[in-house]
């Protein structure tokens, strides 16, 4: 008998929570860069979803998820990496192994981050 948790989660499911980024090559030294950006991740709000194959390797999110609604984001075998913004839509992808900061830089000149930093400042809290 098949059995789907209804508690896992898609993509669709994080929409206004959270950015997404997916990577479908994951290795160990991708872990590495993440781990050295620590932070930087939950204040842009970003999940991140290592795949290697067909499975997730690593996550900062620790609920279960859908992986297939995962898998099937990524259009081709080249894409290597998709990046999805709050309102649910693909914002960035790329062909080679993503760099962190790249990412981080992409999310920071979105308008909802803009706004975001701002109502942080204005809040008083400048980190």
């Amino acid at each position: 008998m098949f059995s789907f948790s209804s508690d896992a989660k898609a993509p669709k499911d994080f929409r206004w929570e959270n950015r997404i980024l997916i990577c479908y090559n994951w290795e160990e030294s991708s872990k590495t860069q993440v781990e050295a950006l620590g932070n930087g991740f939950e204040e842009r709000r970003l999940l991140y979803f290592g795949f290697n194959g067909e499975e997730i390797r690593e996550s900062n999110f620790s609920g279960e998820i859908d992986e297939s609604s995962f898998l099937q984001l990524r259009k081709n075998e080249s894409v290597k990496w998709i990046l999805i913004g709050l309102d649910g839509g693909v914002k960035a992808f790329g062909e080679q192994k993503p760099e962190i900061e790249e990412v981080f830089k992409t999310i920071d000149s979105m308008p909802m981050r803009q706004s975001e930093i701002r109502k942080r400042v204005k809040d008083g809290r400048n980190r």
